[in-house]
């Protein structure tokens, strides 16, 4: 018997919540990130108390403005029960992307550290993903994670069938993949996955509007 197998039989399950994290880079506050990342863990509900000043902490150390918005509800559906986080932070793109990247992935990586290690998605959490699942995760991310935390006047996709992939690439090695997609409003978006930064359940997703190449 493992030592975490023995640690199940001792200690009891403490209730859990379904943590969805978005942060992202602005021009101004009512344009679509032009950089963001997202990620969604399972973190005992115990270690949730602080969670809005911890990412708050991000922007503020930078001493740059920002948007924040929390919300938080409950399920009672069986085993889908629990307290459902949803957390969006947006903060001003002031050309400091590598010191703002480098503050998101260390303040995901301290929610992974929390996570519960039952019920990480499989979908998400093996290593190998076919193509098609890789376009199905990164459309399903732009419009259930990206879009769906996204206050402001730059029209974004409301659903899958908005967004048409229009490339790829995929290192076999590390199981990561590089999905790129188009909106019918003409933007473009790359997003990215794969254990990101040992993370498999983060995504970094970059947007580029209509007429603009990516970079």
């Amino acid at each position: 018997m493992t030592t975490d197998e023995l640690g199940s039989l001792l200690l009891p399950d403490r209730p859990t919540a379904e943590v969805m994290v978005c942060i992202g880079l602005k021009d101004w506050p009512g344009a679509a990130p032009s950089q963001a990342w997202v990620g969604q863990f399972l973190v005992p509900e115990a270690e949730l108390a602080n969670l809005r000043r911890e990412a708050e902490e991000i922007a503020q150390a930078a001493e740059l403005p920002y948007q924040v918005r929390e919300e938080r509800g409950r399920t009672s559906w069986g085993a889908d029960s629990g307290e459902v986080v949803r957390l969006a932070l947006f903060v001003a793109d002031s050309g400091g992307e590598a010191l703002i990247g480098a503050a998101v992935m260390a303040f995901l990586k301290l929610l992974a550290s929390r996570a519960s290690k039952r019920g990480m998605p499989e979908y998400e959490s093996r290593k190998t993903l076919s193509r098609t699942e890789a376009e199905d995760l990164a459309r399903w991310t732009v419009v259930s994670h990206y879009a769906r935390d996204f206050d402001g006047l730059d029209p974004l996709p409301k659903s899958d069938d908005e967004l048409t992939p229009i490339g790829h690439s995929h290192d076999t090695e590390l199981g990561a993949w590089t999905i790129v997609l188009r909106d019918v409003h003409g933007a473009t978006y790359r997003v990215q996955f794969g254990h990101l930064d040992g993370l498999p359940t983060v995504k970094e997703i970059g947007r580029w509007a209509s007429g603009a190449t990516p970079s």
